[in-house]
């Protein structure tokens, strides 16, 4: 899968994840979830560029071996992890109130960013 295809697939994820749980967290816990769209839209934000980076450094050692590109592969869903669990510590520590809601946002959209990523990753195995 090309770089710039893998970019498009995983913006198209978040922008079909994003409004889905934002709709029924509006169902489930009424007003409260309204407040939940500024740090899902700047969650997804920051997946979908951590998306494009890895996906750009791929590209760029598209040459090296298999070994290689699966060392910089986990490095980076290592990198995606810790990026993702600090910034629900940021956000648990900005937002005093409950952060459940921001929780399950930002675990469903790291989990479809993921496994869009692995499906990406696999797929540009299969053509070589």
């Amino acid at each position: 899968m090309k770089p710039f295809a893998l970019i498009l697939w995983s913006a198209l994820v978040l922008l079909i994840t994003a409004p889905l749980l934002l709709f029924i967290e509006i169902r489930l816990a009424g007003r409260e979830a309204i407040a939940q769209t500024l740090p899902l839209v700047g969650t997804s934000l920051v997946l979908w560029l951590s998306v494009a980076a890895e996906a750009f450094v791929m590209n760029a050692i598209s040459h090296e071996k298999a070994q290689m590109q699966l060392k910089v592969v986990m490095l980076c869903k290592t990198l995606r992890f810790l990026l993702t669990a600090l910034l629900f510590i940021a956000c648990a520590v900005l937002f005093d109130g409950d952060v459940r809601l921001f929780a399950v946002n930002l675990i469903v959209c790291y989990i479809a960013i993921t496994a869009v990523n692995s499906i990406g990753y696999t797929c540009r195995n299969k053509k070589n």
